[in-house]
């Protein structure tokens, strides 16, 4: 298995702390080759440092990701044209 995941880091509501992928599934994923690209989040539920460690890549910029994983809805604005 190849390809790119996203993880967008929730900004709909200050206290969301749920993620879509946890540093667990990451590391099974970046096992199979699929590289994980998470976004920076200071809320989340798990520390950015665990995702790392995971074998995911903190970045910012998700658009070179295949899909992206996100709890609450995307804005219509991020969307590829």
């Amino acid at each position: 298995m190849s390809g790119t995941i996203g993880i967008r880091l929730e900004d709909k509501h200050e206290w969301e702390r749920r993620v879509p992928l946890s540093p667990q599934g990451v590391q099974a994923l970046s096992e199979q080759g699929v590289k994980v690209v998470v976004q920076p989040s200071p809320l989340r539920a798990f520390e950015d440092a665990a995702y790392e460690a995971a074998g995911g890549e903190l970045r910012q910029d998700l658009s070179a990701c295949d899909v992206v994983f996100a709890v609450k809805e995307i804005p219509e604005s991020l969307f590829r044209q």
